[in-house]
């Protein structure tokens, strides 16, 4: 079915990013670790997963609140990829 709202939520506070995603029988995903520019980072731990929207980057999706070297992390998925909220800044003014 077509629809007329399209499904792309592109914001400068979202930064998509490649996720190792562990899937178990009841098709349940929990992310295992993503990629940060070349280097690859762990999760450590997921504490968290619930339906929510996101507030700084719009949309709305599966949030994973992570422990990531020992600080806290919202991973969020979203019509199929993954990404994290980041602060946007304002373009410089002279």
């Amino acid at each position: 079915m077509e629809t007329m709202i399209r499904r792309q939520y592109e914001h400068p506070g979202k930064r998509y990013l490649p996720v190792k995603v562990l899937y178990d029988c009841s098709g349940t995903m929990t992310p295992q670790s993503f990629q940060w520019g070349q280097r690859e980072i762990p999760v450590d731990r997921v504490l968290a997963i619930r339906p929510e929207a996101s507030q700084t980057a719009g949309g709305a999706g599966i949030r994973y609140v992570c422990r990531v070297l020992g600080r806290q992390l919202s991973l969020w998925y979203e019509d199929g990829r993954w990404f994290v909220e980041q602060q946007v800044r304002p373009p410089h003014t002279l």
